[in-house]
């Protein structure tokens, strides 16, 4: 089923979705869900199924890890906690018995077993009542599905989470709190993000500690085999369906008039639909050329998004030597000096696979600190990552059996992870066209996430989304967009009017927003 685009006249299809990772894949297996008889076509630029979510598996265990997308939590995820029960996929928890470390500004270790580290009392008052209950109290005001209709949207917009770390901040534990934050969660620094898109994603994942915390939160479950796997099986669905799923197929162009949407790839392939579905990154669709071009609205979005840097790493060991020093193997880097300190965090990735157990931690470089690093050499990187897990966990992680890394930075499909994001200034004005269809193409992606934009889940929300709406005007009804949306909305358990009804209070008593 999987091939190369081939060299054919134009072809006809009914719907044509750009992109095969979680998100196009789910579109096209909720629409031949619904309806078998559709007629769809997968394009993917790359030669693999997956997006942000990669495998490689070790040589010498046998077993499949994760590069990309890890984690899951199989309560709050409901999207792709579907999909992983559908396809009968086994889970485990992640492991987090043991000592904690956090590396602080200034070069000092701190070592914690429960979900706060050890921090001077002012500090974790600080953070508890100045950052952690009013970020939540604000993330609660935001509306899920248009958050720009906040009354405080221009305000918040118009602030980065480093000016507004600044006013409500007074201890340097705190700040660290909210540098460790956006570092590890969006891979990018306070400065880059607007305060109201980093409440909207909190709101999303029902709070800070969602998107933080392991139990409970966003790392709690890891998939048994990898989460590359579950594009593979949405396509092997899709094998025995009115399906083709190209590879190696770029799309350079797209041209659409009231009867149809004509593709262009870069081979010269030529294929048209009645509909196409934009499973990409706002970013990558700056990349193709369209005809007519982009309304403003939409324009402004894919320039003044960005993507966060984010390098994953994989190292296997002989022994898990973390664990029987008492360690979980989870770590928190502050350090400033990026270039002694290219890591913001690790975990334990630790499983059983094949009745032998295979030992090893995961780490990850973000934003700043991978900048510092992208370019160096990958034998000094590699060098300087082991010497900073040994710091921590001792010299044995300077000998391990294996070390995987990919750089997301440098992927030329996604040129970053985990997600699309808003910089200050930007949700207001252009929000609005993240989710609207233009003529005859529709908008699917992590990024147009009602709940868990930038995670897999988000994905697969969005799939379904698309799905509904191109389903309906596939049945030729006139009033789809209001139904797709009621639709969609009820299938999330969301009542926007109900939402946006309990944000509509202005938050006076936050008087840094007015400064």
């Amino acid at each position: 089923m999987s091939s190369e685009a081939p060299a054919c006249p134009r072809d006809f299809w009914d719907v044509v979705v750009i992109g095969a990772g979680l998100s196009g894949l789910s579109a096209a297996l909720f629409l031949t869900d619904q309806d078998p008889n559709v007629k769809v076509l997968v394009c993917e630029a790359s030669d693999r199924l997956g997006g942000r979510t990669l495998a490689v598996k070790s040589p010498a265990a046998g077993y499949t890890f994760d590069l990309g997308g890890q984690w899951v939590n199989l309560t709050t995820q409901k999207e792709i906690a579907s999909l992983i029960d559908r396809f009968d996929i086994k889970t485990f928890p992640q492991f987090i018995g043991g000592k904690k470390v956090l590396e602080l500004e200034n070069g000092s270790l701190t070592s914690f077993s429960g979900s706060i580290p050890s921090l001077p009392f002012h500090a974790l008052l600080d953070f508890q009542f100045n950052v952690h209950n009013v970020v939540d109290q604000l993330a609660d005001q935001v509306p899920l599905w248009m958050p720009t209709e906040m009354p405080d949207a221009v305000e918040l917009d118009n602030i980065n989470v480093e000016s507004w770390k600044r006013s409500v901040c007074w201890t340097h534990g705190s700040k660290l709190f909210v540098d460790l934050l956006v570092q590890s969660v969006f891979g990018a620094e306070p400065a880059d993000l607007s305060a109201l898109f980093l409440l909207h994603s909190i709101r999303g994942a029902g709070g800070v500690l969602g998107l933080a915390e392991v139990v409970g939160g966003a790392q709690e479950t890891r998939v048994s085999g990898g989460t590359a796997q579950i594009s593979e099986k949405i396509a092997g669905v899709l094998e025995g369906r009115n399906v083709q799923i190209w590879k190696k197929s770029c799309v350079v162009s797209v041209v659409q008039d009231s009867r149809q949407v004509c593709i262009r790839m870069s081979s010269g392939t030529d294929v048209s639909g009645k509909y196409v579905i934009m499973a990409i990154p706002p970013t990558q669709t700056t990349k193709i050329m369209f005809e007519p071009q982009m309304p403003f609205q939409r324009a402004l979005l894919e320039q003044k998004s960005s993507f966060g840097s984010y390098m994953k790493i994989i190292v296997l060991y002989e022994q898990p030597f973390w664990r029987q020093k008492g360690f979980s193997g989870e770590m928190l880097c502050g350090n400033t000096d990026h270039m002694e300190c290219p890591l913001i965090m690790s975990f334990d990735a630790c499983v059983k696979h094949a009745g032998k157990d295979v030992f090893a931690l995961v780490a990850f470089s973000t934003g700043r600190r991978l900048h510092s690093w992208t370019e160096q050499p990958g034998e000094l990187r590699k060098n300087q990552i082991l010497k900073q897990l040994a710091k921590y966990f001792g010299d044995e992680a300077l000998h391990p059996l294996e070390y995987h890394e990919k750089d997301w930075n440098a992927d030329p499909f996604t040129r970053g992870c985990p997600g699309n994001q808003f910089p200050a200034g930007s949700m207001v004005p252009s929000y609005s066209a993240l989710r609207d269809p233009v003529q005859n193409i529709h908008f699917a992606g992590t990024e147009t996430a009602v709940r868990w934009g930038g995670y897999m889940t988000g994905a697969v929300e969005s799939g379904r989304r698309v799905a509904i709406e191109v389903g309906l005007r596939l049945s030729g009804i006139e009033n789809w967009q209001s139904l797709a949306k009621d639709q969609f909305l009820q299938s999330i358990d969301l009542n926007p009017q109900a939402d946006k009804a309990r944000c509509q209070r202005r938050s006076n008593h936050y008087p840094w927003l007015k400064n």
